[in-house]
């Protein structure tokens, strides 16, 4: 977690604490969990499990990221910090033309590896703490995902977000996704989105009045556990996020395949469409 990470949507992780409860389907086989405690021990899992704040070295590093340039190539699509002696030089293929870097805005995706709504009395003042820090640095996209969307009305007292913060919900299948959506549908956040991973079945976004969604992140589960999923489930979805007028992002399919689905289309792997946030 932090400077860099393998996950697409996102350029940086940040963790303010570690630790979470299994909540609904999607969490059966929940990678934080097999990293944080069954491999490396350093918390334990469930209600009366632990959860750890992170280092304040650490906590800082969010300010540090607000402070450097960053920006995308546009041969390559590398993003990165850009050194101001270097600025118009990609560090992924070199190119040193300034007409193909654009300066952009450092994605960050906040909690991978615990839920910042999570009713636990130790986490609100580290949720403060990071509200603030949300503000304080508003040249960062913060992209935050919940599984515990009824808590946060309370928790913010109604209080509208950032604009630099993205909100959304895991919507693992169709009962989660109209559960979670209604709920987020009327917060006070500019961009709210969906991450349909693990995506557990077909799931129908005509289900509910979808005013305001702006993003769909798609991916099967990995791992080997992982449950089945069917490339049409995918490009549906895709189709429909094209007929509401939603950004998507394809993630992953790695998952097991069910019949004769054996890959997801080439084309679909290249949607990577993002939102404008901050």
């Amino acid at each position: 977690m932090g400077n860099q990470t393998d996950i697409g949507w996102c350029d940086s992780t940040f963790n303010g604490h570690i630790g979470c409860t299994k909540k609904s389907e999607g969490c059966k086989n929940c990678y934080a969990k097999a990293q944080m405690e069954d491999r490396w021990h350093k918390v334990v899992w469930g209600p009366a499990g632990e959860r750890l704040r992170t280092s304040d070295f650490y906590w800082k590093q969010p300010a540090r990221w607000n402070k450097l340039p960053f920006g995308e190539c546009h041969v390559c699509h590398t993003r990165a910090v850009i050194k101001p002696d270097e600025f118009s030089k990609c560090p992924g293929c070199g190119n040193t033309q300034r007409s193909t870097y654009t300066p952009s805005r450092r994605r960050v995706f906040a909690h991978s590896l615990s839920d910042l709504f999570e009713n636990r009395p130790e986490i609100m003042p580290w949720r403060i703490d990071e509200f603030k820090l949300w503000v304080d640095t508003p040249n960062l996209d913060w992209i935050v995902l919940t599984k515990y969307i009824e808590n946060v009305e309370a928790m913010t007292h109604g209080h509208p977000f950032p604009a630099n913060v993205a909100l959304g919900v895991s919507a693992e299948n169709q009962a989660r996704f109209e559960e979670r959506w209604d709920i987020l549908s009327r917060l006070q956040v500019k961009v709210k989105f969906l991450s349909v991973e693990p995506m557990l079945e077909y799931i129908n976004l005509a289900t509910v009045d979808l005013t305001g969604p702006t993003w769909v992140i798609c991916g099967a589960e990995s791992g080997d556990d992982r449950r089945n999923f069917r490339e049409e489930w995918a490009i549906d979805l895709y189709n429909q996020c094209k007929n509401f007028g939603i950004k998507f992002f394809m993630k992953q399919g790695s998952g097991k395949m069910s019949g004769m689905q054996g890959h997801i289309p080439d084309w679909l792997w290249k949607v990577k469409e993002f939102p404008v946030i901050g």
